[in-house]
């Protein structure tokens, strides 16, 4: 069995806004292209008109901000994930797999091979302007209560800064990337997970890669816009109900 985990909370300042629609379209397309034994949950501060099984969002974290700037999304609070009582809470067996992914993404294909795997922490791995592996915090999976180190470690009052000092930078994934060092294995373009911004729309001038299981739009475009849709009209045979 796996645990998928989304997430949706009301954050003043970003410039995108997540809604239900976004949390059930997400959703869908996990029960899609996932065929194996499997729960979905949104840890969420708003459940109203979510049609997955949602938890309530803890107020851990909640008030930090990105160190690598004010305007920039803080996903400090999700780092509590790792914590044994927390998935204990959600009715998640010790060992079991818990997958974190971002609501904007799209499911083209099968996703059973990129979550059929059996390693304690497996993150979206690429390479940092100054430090070589750093760990996407779109995505990661883990076992439930071996990660603990990520989440007891963490400090809000010197972590981040210190994330920072090493040069890794973002909230959580600041962290991940500094507290993991490269040390665990990730997926990348070759395990059909893609950057849009990146991987698709600047590599390949927005054509859709054969083998791409996760579209990540880990940027200013995402699969709801117009804007990107117009440009490549793929985009809505995936983000769909």
């Amino acid at each position: 069995m796996i645990t998928f985990v989304g997430w949706k909370w009301h954050g003043n300042g970003y410039r995108e806004t997540y809604t239900a629609q976004h949390v059930n379209i997400w959703a869908a397309g996990i029960k899609r292209h996932y065929r194996g034994p499997h729960r979905i949950v949104c840890v969420t501060d708003d459940a109203k008109d979510v049609e997955c099984e949602t938890f309530p969002l803890w107020k851990d974290c909640g008030g930090l901000t990105n160190p690598s700037g004010k305007h920039l999304p803080s996903c400090f609070r999700r780092l509590k994930i790792f914590s044994p009582l927390t998935t204990a809470e959600m009715g998640i067996d010790d060992g079991a797999k818990v997958a974190s992914i971002d609501l904007d993404v799209v499911f083209p294909r099968d996703l059973v091979p990129i979550f059929d795997r059996e390693e304690d922490f497996v993150g979206w791995k690429g390479e940092g302007t100054y430090n070589p592996v750093v760990y996407n915090g779109s995505m990661f999976m883990f076992r439930a209560g071996r990660m603990a180190k990520l989440w007891d470690d963490f400090r809000p009052e010197s972590s981040p800064q210190a994330a920072v000092k090493a040069r890794y930078f973002g909230s959580d994934q600041g962290w991940l990337s500094y507290k993991l060092n490269g040390s665990v294995p990730g997926w990348g373009t070759r395990d059909g997970v893609f950057s849009y911004s990146r991987d698709v729309r600047t590599t390949r001038q927005g054509k859709l890669p054969q083998m791409a299981r996760i579209v990540s739009f880990n940027g200013k475009m995402k699969p709801w816009h117009m804007k990107a849709v117009d440009k490549d009209p793929w985009i809505k045979d995936h983000w769909r109900r």
